[in-house]
């Protein structure tokens, strides 16, 4: 499927690989990992994580309002895994949310949480560059936001490493602790996206490819408070378009990534 920039049709279940790192949609099979994701001490600290979630709460979150923003096109969560043990597990999440479509492209925010397995392997900005190419190839977007907050300086250097830049630091727009501090705004458009792209070095790796196999799409109703009523189920299979080459990250820092402020059960 091939989308021009200002289109409201999406891919509803893409697959992005480099080889290594992959992004799909949450099935219910991943609730347990994904409940292990909000318990997880430092993502609680800095994204307001539901520290007390269970695995069914998960799995109502993921055939709710996770599928939900996938059928709407607003709010589209990916899996990061990567392999292990002969097979793929979850070592976080990463999302477009607050998807706005317009003539030229639109914009979105971007948010990440890693699980310990995940922190310090490069796998957060190797799931970061596989979006970059997704959000401004495929979907055709003109920007993207990224929040965190001051003293998340782990998310603060992957978010310049993947090539956002500082636009605003924000009074009261952060919370750490479960409570309110300054938050700080990067941004990347699609121009410097291309830009940087251009400028890598001859011997970056190869962009990373596709992948068109279906994720098993849920089917299962929503029943939690704050998940959507009625719950859409993906039915499309999409090819998207290669992202950006993915390449390593070469120091530990990215130990934590911040994710956006969302509704108490919905991140």
């Amino acid at each position: 499927m091939t989308l021009t920039p200002g289109s409201l049709v999406r891919p509803k279940n893409p697959i992005l690989s480099d080889g290594r790192t992959t992004l799909r949609r949450f099935t219910l099979a991943d609730a347990g990992a994904f409940a292990e994701i909000h318990r997880d001490p430092l993502n609680i600290k800095w994204t307001a994580s539901v520290e007390a979630m269970e695995v069914h709460q998960a799995g109502e979150l993921i055939t709710g309002s996770v599928n939900a923003g996938w059928e709407s096109g607003s709010y589209l969560r990916f899996a990061i895994t990567e392999p292990a043990d002969g097979g793929n597990q979850v070592v976080g999440t990463l999302s477009l949310q607050d998807v706005f479509t317009t003539h030229d492209g639109g914009s979105a925010g971007v948010g990440i949480k890693m699980l310990p397995s995940g922190r310090g392997t490069g796998a957060a900005q190797r799931a970061i560059e596989l979006l970059q190419g997704f959000a401004f190839g495929t979907l055709g977007l003109e920007i993207l936001h990224w929040r965190t907050t001051v003293g998340n300086d782990a998310s603060s250097t992957l978010a310049r490493r993947c090539g956002f830049e500082l636009a605003a630091q924000i009074p009261g727009f952060g919370h750490v602790e479960a409570r309110v501090a300054d938050g700080l705004m990067f941004t990347q458009s699609r121009d410097q996206y291309h830009a940087g792209r251009r400028a890598a070095p001859v011997s970056a790796p190869a962009p990373a490819t596709a992948v068109t196999a279906p994720a098993t799409a849920v089917t299962a109703p929503a029943t939690a408070a704050t998940a959507p009523a009625a719950t859409a189920t993906a039915t499309a299979t999409a090819t998207v378009s290669a992202p950006a080459p993915a390449t390593a990250a070469t120091s530990a820092t990215a130990a934590l990534e911040l994710e956006p402020v969302v509704p108490a059960m919905g991140n």
